[in-house]
């Protein structure tokens, strides 16, 4: 009996040892980082959900490769006996990257703010600039480059709208430099086109003031073709009597220079040759008197200036027709009117009348303010 209770004593003191022993190894032993690593992880995931990998890549680089380190420390410690566990160098490394990591994601809130309040004004500002511009840059038949950079900027353009919706300011703000870039060289270039064509303003008045004085002193006809306004205007007794809208040749801007060039000439001419529907393709047609001494000359001033190619030829055979209504700037060179406006201007008009053509009728301000 003695033995037996002598064997439970011994038992129950040797669990009890064991057990103090447990406990003292757990409570001696080091806690294992385990509330910096997550703080870490958590501060991590909201800064890589908030895009700080695009706002900060050095900042989230370094805080990514301080938890890595981390855990692969960590994981070499646990190998150890645990009396001899380190887990100090894991948590400050863990620490820093969480605060990294903090510090990414207050700066790319702040960035992000930024640029999206940036990207919304941008945007406007171009969206202004194209409803503003596009209406006369449509009108000019300008170099084909230009036109692939305007389309090319306001597709640029879009792709940053979408961008800006789906949050992706950065995006937005690259595309929108690229977008303003092209918007800005092509409307610029469209703005000096026009405003070096409107210099002769002054010149096409002196040529209408005079053409409608003739007609009121002659009591006659003369002809007004207004090409940016894309109209045909009849004038009897210094009157206007009728007013037709025309269609142009496909380069109508600036003075015709030579043969096929499909620009419509502007000078003071008058009517050369009167051909009925069994004389020309075109319904009826007026000839006018174009190449006029003054085109001749200028057009050899500017062969001996080198401007215009030796080979080249001042070009003829320029009239008013018919088979317009089309909508288009179409011709060679020559303005087009409907068949039935046709009637009228080839019944009012006789060989000798003149017909003035003009860059426009209006100055550069009133046509950009319409």
């Amino acid at each position: 009996m003695r033995r037996i209770i002598r064997f439970f004593i011994i038992s129950i003191l040797s669990v009890l040892l064991l057990l103090g022993l447990y406990f003292a190894v757990i409570y001696l032993s080091p806690k294992p980082p385990i509330e910096e690593i997550g703080s870490a992880r958590n501060a991590l995931s909201e800064a890589w959900s908030k895009g700080a990998g695009n706002y900060t890549p050095r900042m989230m680089k370094q805080a990514q490769e301080l938890y890595d380190s981390a855990m692969i420390i960590w994981k070499n410690e646990n190998e150890r006996f645990l009396l001899f566990r380190d887990y100090e160098i894991v948590r400050k490394k863990a620490i820093e990257s969480c605060q990294i990591a903090i510090e990414a994601t207050g700066y790319t809130e702040k960035t992000s703010d930024n640029l999206k309040d940036a990207g919304k004004a941008r945007i406007n500002e171009l969206r202004l600039k194209v409803s503003k511009s596009s209406p006369l840059f449509s009108r000019l038949p300008l170099p084909v480059k230009i036109r692939n950079d305007n389309t090319k900027g306001k597709l640029l353009l879009g792709e940053a709208e979408n961008s800006f919706h789906n949050g992706d300011y950065i995006k937005t703000q690259t595309l929108l430099i690229e977008a303003k870039g092209l918007l800005d060289s092509s409307y610029d270039f469209s703005d000096r086109f026009v405003t070096d064509y409107f210099s002769s303003y002054p010149e096409w008045t002196r040529w209408v003031k005079k053409t409608i004085e003739d007609s009121r002193k002659n009591r006659s006809t003369a002809i007004i073709v207004d090409k940016f306004d894309r109209k045909c205007f009849i004038y009897q007794s210094g009157k206007l009597k009728n007013t037709f809208n025309a269609e142009l040749g496909k380069n109508w801007i600036g003075h015709k220079k030579v043969k096929g060039d499909n620009s419509t000439p502007e000078g003071m001419y008058s009517i050369l040759k009167k051909k009925d529907s069994k004389n020309t393709i075109y319904y009826k047609a007026l000839l006018i008197n174009y190449p006029n001494p003054e085109d001749k000359e200028e057009f050899n001033r500017e062969k001996n200036k080198g401007n215009i190619s030796r080979n080249s030829t001042i070009g003829s055979l320029i009239e008013i027709h018919g088979q317009g209504g089309k909508g288009v700037d179409w011709t060679n060179g020559c303005i087009a009117l409907t068949d039935k406006e046709m009637d009228i201007i080839y019944k009012l008009s006789a060989v000798g009348t003149p017909i003035t053509i003009v860059g426009s009728l209006k100055q550069l301000s009133e046509v950009i303010n319409r």
